[in-house]
């Protein structure tokens, strides 16, 4: 009998003895889902952090063929500031604007960035700015029936000249405007002017070659493009940058002023830049449609 009961006893014993190991490795197999659990909600978390900080919203405007909604690769400048960041490690969403309204809603940081933009003080109170994306020089164009040479601001009395509104024509132009020792007229777009000029309804316009030769191509027969030429002497020859809003949190804007630079000197130090730019000269960004 006593033998029976001792067994019983090793019996209830070992049977104890299961369930409560059973219970602790349930428990600890419990804690150790949680923990992988945790760490995967962390992971998850970390990646939308850092899909938020390497997201960059981007304002342009219409400006073939260095921007343009409807240019291959939004443009030589769109596809230069994709490129230079993603090479950084961001994402980029480019939207486009009137010019003006690209400057408004970047100082006002609903954009991160803007491209592509030339320093001023004025711009400098509400931006800070890139390396140069490009240089380009502005001229005058004009038709070919007309006799035109300048060499300074005195010889442009008597013609009227056709502007952008918001853009900068250098210190010196900038100032005779606004003093108005040149007689302008003011349109929105580049486009605007070629087609006045077309037209006679201004002798002169002041615009980059590129842009110019460009919208002539695109817009107009040869034997109309052949009637526009361009005078040698630059009015401004300028640097292009991307300007990144100073609403942003100080080190935020360095950051990506600094990844955007870095950016910028790994695709010039490819060759990548140089083929980006001779297509441009190619007709490689032309519009898609």
């Amino acid at each position: 009998m006593f033998i029976i009961r001792l067994k019983r006893s090793r019996t209830i014993k070992s049977v104890y003895t299961f369930i409560c190991q059973s219970f602790a490795e349930t428990l600890k197999l419990r804690e150790n889902i949680m923990r992988r659990i945790v760490f995967l909600l962390l992971l998850m978390l970390l990646a939308v952090t850092a899909d938020a900080k390497a997201f960059i919203k981007v304002a342009s405007g219409e400006w073939p063929p260095f921007s343009g909604k409807n240019l291959k690769h939004g443009g030589f400048c769109g596809h230069v500031t994709t490129e230079a960041f993603k090479l950084a490690g961001y994402q980029t969403q480019i939207k486009y604007y009137p010019w003006k309204r690209a400057l408004s809603v970047t100082a006002n940081a609903d954009s991160d960035v803007s491209l592509c933009w030339i320093k001023s003080a004025e711009r400098e109170k509400s931006f800070i700015f890139s390396a140069p994306m490009m240089t380009q020089k502005k001229v005058f164009f004009y038709k070919n029936d007309l006799v035109f040479d300048w060499s300074s601001i005195a010889d442009l009395k008597g013609y009227s000249i056709g502007i952008v509104n918001g853009y900068s024509y250098g210190q010196v132009f900038d100032q005779a405007i606004k003093d108005k020792t040149l007689y302008t007229e003011t349109v929105t777009s580049d486009h605007q002017n070629v087609k006045k000029l077309m037209l006679d309804r201004v002798d002169l316009i002041m615009v980059e070659m590129v842009v110019g030769y460009t919208i002539l191509n695109e817009s107009f027969a040869p034997s109309k493009a052949q009637m526009i030429t361009n005078h040698p002497n630059p009015i401004y020859e300028s640097d292009y940058h991307l300007m990144i809003s100073r609403k942003l949190a100080q080190s935020e804007r360095q950051r990506i002023q600094a990844d955007f630079n870095k950016g910028l000197k790994m695709l010039k130090d490819s060759g990548r830049y140089q083929e980006m730019f001779d297509s441009m000269l190619l007709g490689g960004y032309d519009s898609e449609q």
